[in-house]
């Protein structure tokens, strides 16, 4: 389950003991697929493998929030650099070399 509050989103394992206005059902490969873009919105319900339940506006405010494509898009990541020192200050890599 999805709460969503204030433009914000929360994923409930159980109930969260009050009206939950969207819910999504989806088996975890497909939905990983559809966060990263390698697939959209439409083909997962489509085929069965992603189901929204609640009102419309609240789906569409859902799929909004989580940047959820309709179809496949190609996403791109960027990465901080990542530290030579392993990004530890001068004390902790003193404790860590001793």
């Amino acid at each position: 389950m999805d709460v969503i509050q204030r433009a914000e989103i929360d994923v409930c394992l159980k109930d969260p003991g009050f009206d939950v206005d969207a819910v999504i059902r989806a088996d975890l490969t497909a939905f990983t697929k559809l966060l990263l873009g390698y697939v959209g919105v439409t083909e997962t319900i489509g085929n069965g493998q992603v189901a929204f339940h609640g009102s419309k506006p609240a789906i569409t405010l859902l799929c909004r929030l989580m940047r959820l494509p309709e179809r496949p898009t190609l996403k791109q990541f960027r990465f901080a650099p990542f530290p030579m020192d392993g990004g530890l200050r001068e004390g902790e890599r003193a404790l860590v070399s001793a």
